[in-house]
């Protein structure tokens, strides 16, 4: 609670409170990805109680920023709600953490397991395979879900 006093007399005063909000990247759907050589990898990154667009939102795979990686089939869209990486025809080597790391918001990141022709999918039990539209349209649908609760989120307070 903060006091706001004016030197008249007597004297009056006006109370705030201050509530600080810290807005943060969320990347849609688990923690742990599971997508099969040759597919298409796409994370969606969300962003929550955002007041605004970041100056950027850069994506890693492990440390190295890919976000103007085109030659490797890397595509990165941005959007007032977030940001979509998009990877065509992954392979093992494209294993690892990926990360969403906005300006000034707190980051989040996944870890991604990409198999080969050889790997059965059964030996990662508590990952999802991702090798369908119908997974994308999901996850899309789980972005527009979250988006639309971040706008009634703002619009209440």
């Amino acid at each position: 609670m903060y006091e706001c006093q004016a030197t008249t007399h007597p004297p009056q005063s006006i109370f705030v409170q201050l509530r600080v909000v810290a807005a943060y990247a969320e990347i849609v759907g688990t923690k742990d990805k599971v997508f099969n050589s040759g597919s298409r990898l796409q994370l969606i990154c969300v962003l929550t109680l955002a007041t605004s667009k970041p100056d950027y939102i850069f994506w890693y795979h492990n440390d190295r920023m890919i976000n103007f990686d085109t030659n490797r089939g890397i595509s990165v869209q941005e959007d007032e709600s977030g940001s979509t990486l998009t990877m065509i025809n992954v392979s093992v080597s494209d294993s690892g953490n990926y990360s969403c790391q906005p300006r000034d918001m707190r980051p989040d990141s996944v870890v991604v397991t990409i198999l080969s022709e050889r790997q059965a999918p059964d030996a990662l039990q508590d990952k999802t395979t991702h090798t369908s539209g119908k997974d994308i349209v999901q996850l899309e649908c789980a972005t527009l879900l979250i988006s639309l609760s971040s706008i009634l989120i703002r619009i209440s307070f």
